[in-house]
């Protein structure tokens, strides 16, 4: 177990047995209830502890989901923030039809070198020559 998932569990396991702590000293002063052990409750120590364990096993499965999610969502986060930025300061990102962010050359619109052998203004042709005008 992870030292930050050991101290969450004893946090929760704190939480839950805090309150029956504070109760039974409470119910010291009065009589004893058949099958009430320090306002534990019925069944006592052990079952207070199966209750934990149980939970715990609980938690255990939510900690471990929920680092999955994290893990999830950061790699989708890195790749949005990839796509954002303009790596090659031309004024267009990856998401904005930048076909090659790392050259300044190439964006959507540039004009096309017919002799370069890159497809300079992101249309999906390659040195592409425009028709001539028609008379």
């Amino acid at each position: 177990m992870k030292p930050v998932r050991i101290l969450t569990v004893l946090l929760v396991c704190l939480a839950l047995v805090a309150p029956g702590a504070a109760m039974a000293k409470k119910k010291k002063k009065k009589a004893r209830v058949a099958g009430t052990q320090h306002g534990i409750g019925a069944g006592g120590v052990p079952a207070l502890r199966d209750m934990l364990l149980g939970r715990i096993g609980d938690l255990d499965a939510t900690v471990l989901a929920l680092e999955e999610r994290i893990a999830e969502l950061e790699m989708r986060l890195d790749e949005v923030e990839d796509l954002a930025i303009d790596d090659d300061l031309d004024g267009f990102s990856e998401n904005q039809g930048d076909c090659d962010d790392t050259q300044p050359a190439v964006f959507p619109g540039a004009v096309e070198d017919p002799a370069n052998l890159i497809d300079d203004d992101c249309d999906g042709l390659v040195d592409e020559v425009d028709a001539p005008p028609a008379p």
